[in-house]
């Protein structure tokens, strides 16, 4: 599947960088081992190579110690979640009947969160503004509802982390940053057809994505483990 595939490069990304920060890892091959080269190219000065590992080095532990605000803020959202109204959950068949199955989770308000998104992670919990309360029809809410509830169910939060954690240090590698696009792409994707698959109104879904971004775009949010 595509996810499986963008998943397996960029794993070969990092395979990659590893390689080349601790040497090329080739074998040379004993039928061309007395062969004269074509092309020589010369390998970098030592300190050359000394720099652009430190450079590296230290740019990857920025970006790692930069995932500490996004963890934190993961869990303070979570203490300043209340109760969802059980009045508005009583009108929402879809999530009735999902959250019942799988891996557990709590339906909560958080006004402090953009859009309807996915607190992991030991204890997971689906947090809505009452922004996109007040937005959606029940119909449309219950849909956006079943989208986080599937990404609880595929372990999105715990994938996201890793990736995340994957793109620190592979910051400078061209093709780890497209795969990830690729990656993130396929999430939204996957949700995506989750829901469909259980309502069968795929124009329906998507004027209630629209109407969904409409009221996530009023706030901004940089928390690379809060996607919303």
């Amino acid at each position: 599947s595509s996810p499986h595939v963008a998943w397996t490069a960029l794993k070969g990304c990092a395979t990659d960088a590893l390689q080349a920060s601790g040497g090329t890892g080739l074998q040379p091959c004993p039928e061309l081992a007395g062969a004269e080269p074509v092309v020589y190219v010369p390998s970098a000065p030592d300190f050359l190579i000394t720099i652009f590992i430190g450079v590296w080095t230290g740019i990857a532990l920025v970006n790692l110690v930069r995932l500490l605000p996004s963890l934190h803020a993961v869990y303070a959202l979570r203490d300043r979640c209340r109760a969802f109204p059980s009045d508005v959950e009583a009108q929402l068949p879809l999530w009735l009947e999902a959250k019942a199955q799988g891996r557990q989770t709590e339906l909560t308000i958080c006004d402090d969160v953009p859009g309807a998104t996915v607190l992991g992670f030991q204890r997971p919990c689906i947090a809505i503004p009452s922004a996109l309360i007040d937005a959606l029809t029940r119909h449309e809410l219950d849909q956006v509802i079943l989208h986080e509830h599937a990404h609880v169910q595929r372990r999105d939060d715990w994938t996201r982390l890793v990736q995340t954690l994957l793109m620190s240090i592979l910051w400078i590698h061209p093709a780890a940053l497209l795969v990830s696009r690729a990656v993130d792409r396929e999430r939204e994707m996957a949700c995506d057809e989750w829901v469909v698959a259980r309502t069968g109104l795929p124009k329906a879904y998507a004027r209630c994505l629209a109407r969904a971004v409409e009221v996530r775009g009023r706030v901004r949010n940089r928390l690379s483990l809060v996607p919303a």
